[in-house]
């Protein structure tokens, strides 16, 4: 294995099977839910509402953890999911962003690595591809990302999505959603 640095050209990575990844609680309770900040847009109206929200939540969440909203269409008409859709919007990019330990990996080893995160995210969810990056980056003996990293990243990015639905728009999830 060669040195890791700014100069580096190679990490010597064995990449586990996302499959049968177990996610450890340290990673399950790690990571902000996204879901959570969805119910608080949905605070104050009406509890069967809150628990439509919820049960939508729990309909679409994955075994491991996160969300498949590979299914939901860009519109108001589906519902809580779209505002949901909304608010992840930028996963992809701050998995990928972590996964390749910021600027450490370089050419083709960071395009594999962000190919295969972004595969992991689509099939598993976050906290599979988390868990996978911890490991995978364990295995070269190199100090990988930090979780509280992760959490950071996408913590800003759902903050900033949710500051930006209106309240209208909120009501609007609901009317359309049902209607």
């Amino acid at each position: 294995m060669r040195s890791v640095g700014l100069l580096s050209s190679s990490v010597a990575f064995e990449f586990p099977d996302p499959g049968r990844i177990e996610v450890s609680d340290e990673v399950r309770n790690g990571l902000i839910d996204p879901g959570d900040l969805l119910l608080e847009l949905y605070e104050g109206t009406d509890p069967s509402v809150i628990r439509s929200v919820q049960a939508e939540l729990d309909r679409v969440r994955r075994p491991k953890g996160g969300y498949d909203l590979s299914g939901v269409k860009h519109h108001k008409r589906s519902g809580p999911l779209f505002l949901l859709s909304w608010i992840t919007s930028g996963d992809y990019i701050a998995v990928q962003v972590w996964a390749e330990h910021v600027g450490v990996l370089r050419g083709k080893q960071k395009n594999e690595v962000r190919g295969r995160v972004m595969s992991i995210v689509s099939q598993y969810g976050i906290p599979v591809a988390a868990t996978w990056t911890i490991l995978s980056w364990a295995s070269t003996g190199v100090r990988g990302p930090r979780l509280d990293g992760l959490n950071h990243l996408l913590g800003t990015g759902y903050y900033e999505w949710q500051g930006k639905i209106t309240n209208g728009m909120v009501i609007d999830s609901i009317r359309k959603w049902r209607a």
